[in-house]
């Protein structure tokens, strides 16, 4: 079943998107200059198509002090969202069963951030206009609308293979059935002299991740037929429409706009690159037209506190280069950030600005910013919130990990199962009503990991990093 243009009969196993975080889309809008809201203020984030709301959960537990909702058209993923709030405890955020062009709690708000992801391709003409114009109503002068979206060329590949399967899937049926019978038809055509596949390799590539993947995920990516990719500068068109303009690359922090730039020169130089590298998707980050300029962009950068890399930390002349420092200073620079210092602490030990060194760390991704002001406390509480210990019961229900959300990341921390458990344990969590209900074998496995000499491992090897991102401020 399709409703406006979006497959509604299956549902949508959503995943958490990082560069989502509040944390990471102003220090993106920053690094480029332009002045954003500060997510360690109060806050409102409203994401449109979101799915079965692991994101917002996710970004609500990690902003106890920000008010988050969600908009979706697809009814079971509305109720899949409250349910994992309620049982999350989570009373910041908030879900509305509405259509793009006709939700009511949207325009109600004064927003810092506005974000769509995995749907904004497969919308509508109509409702794509209907984001942008959210946006220009709703945010704040000084918000952000983040918007991810398949872009050309890299997605045009892709895009013909979907249009394919569109044309010899059976007319009946449910999304996923139909996908499996036409993914069935297809299949032998790859790693054949199939000319098309044979000439484009990243459709070929897509076929076989098709086939492995869940088909209920797959039908929405491929039954979904909406506006399809786009160019950056049909982004920027409609964006313009609005009053809007690009600033911000949310994945890479690269900065995209400056105020002196010409829209055509941003034009040519966003589409050459993406030509140069062949991307299926941008996250790119939009603020007003003519938004003030940050006064010290660097000032809010060096306000936080940042967390590196653990190879980064381990190895840090092997990154000197790519910094425009030399290895002693690299070494001291990442050293600092391992030491829990600031940014002022770590300008005063290179005796330079520190500000281009830590936007060159960020756009490589050496380093993350955190949110926390206060520090890290020595020891974990003995409880675990309502949010991650649910989290938890869900991952080894499911046997995949929801990411763990702390305050301090104000982000996400994907740890492996067995790990999840152990911190579990730790913190002083009871086990019985977990491993429960699992199947003997693997309830067994989990009861190994939790012997007396793993958890001894564990704490020496793996909570000293949980410590450094502050991921033990959420567990009370």
């Amino acid at each position: 079943m399709v409703q406006a243009g979006y497959v509604t009969d299956v549902v949508y196993g959503s995943a958490y998107t990082p560069s989502q975080a509040p944390i990471q889309l102003a220090c993106a809008a920053m690094a480029a200059g332009v002045r954003a809201p500060d997510p360690r203020d109060a806050f409102n984030y409203l994401e449109l198509c979101c799915g079965n709301g692991l994101t917002l959960c996710v970004l609500a537990a990690c902003y106890p002090h920000a008010r988050f909702h969600g908009v979706d058209f697809n009814g079971v993923h509305i109720a899949m969202a409250r349910e994992l709030a309620q049982r999350g405890g989570l009373d910041n955020v908030s879900f509305e069963h509405a259509d793009l062009v006709d939700a009511h709690a949207i325009a109600a708000r004064s927003l810092e951030f506005i974000s769509v992801v995995g749907a904004f391709s497969w919308l509508d003409d109509a409702r794509q206009q209907a984001v942008f114009a959210r946006a220009a109503s709703g945010l704040r002068e000084d918000g952000l609308l983040h918007i991810h979206y398949a872009s050309l060329p890299g997605a045009a590949q892709s895009d013909a293979l979907h249009n394919a399967l569109c044309l010899i899937a059976p007319a009946k049926g449910q999304s996923d059935h139909r996908l499996k019978a036409a993914l069935a038809t297809m299949a032998d055509l790859v790693g054949t002299e199939a000319k098309f596949f044979s000439d484009n390799p990243v459709a070929a590539r897509r076929l076989r991740e098709a086939m492995a993947n869940p088909a209920a995920d797959e039908a929405h990516e491929i039954f979904s037929r909406g506006a399809g990719p786009r160019w950056f500068a049909q982004m920027y068109e409609m964006a313009a429409a609005r009053g809007l303009t690009p600033v911000a690359e949310a994945d890479t922090q690269a900065p995209i706009w400056a105020a002196d730039t010409q829209a055509a020169e941003a034009i040519r130089n966003q589409t050459l690159r993406d030509i140069q590298l062949n991307r299926s998707a941008r996250q790119d980050v939009y603020a007003r037209a003519g938004v003030a300029l940050a006064p010290q962009p660097s000032a809010f950068l060096e306000s936080l506190r940042w967390y590196a890399h653990p190879r980064c930390r381990t190895q840090p002349t092997a990154y000197a280069a790519r910094l425009s420092l030399s290895p002693s200073d690299a070494a001291l620079f990442f050293s600092a950030l391992a030491a829990g210092h600031g940014a002022r602490e770590v300008e005063c030990a290179l005796g330079r600005p520190s500000a281009p060194v830590f936007l060159a760390a960020a756009h490589q991704g050496f380093i993350r910013p955190l949110v926390a002001r206060t520090p890290v406390p020595a020891h974990p509480d003995p409880r675990l919130s309502a949010f991650n210990a649910y989290a938890l019961e869900l991952g080894l229900r499911q046997n995949s990990s929801i990411p763990l959300a702390a305050t301090a990341v104000g982000t996400q921390i994907v740890l492996p199962l067995v790990d999840r458990l152990r911190l579990f344990v730790v913190c002083g969590g009871a086990t019985d009503a977990l491993l429960g209900p699992l199947d003997a074998s693997s309830r067994a496995l989990y009861e190994e990991a939790l012997s007396e000499s793993a958890l001894a491992a564990f704490r020496d090897s793996a909570l000293p990093e949980l410590h450094q991102l502050g991921v033990l401020e959420v567990l009370g």
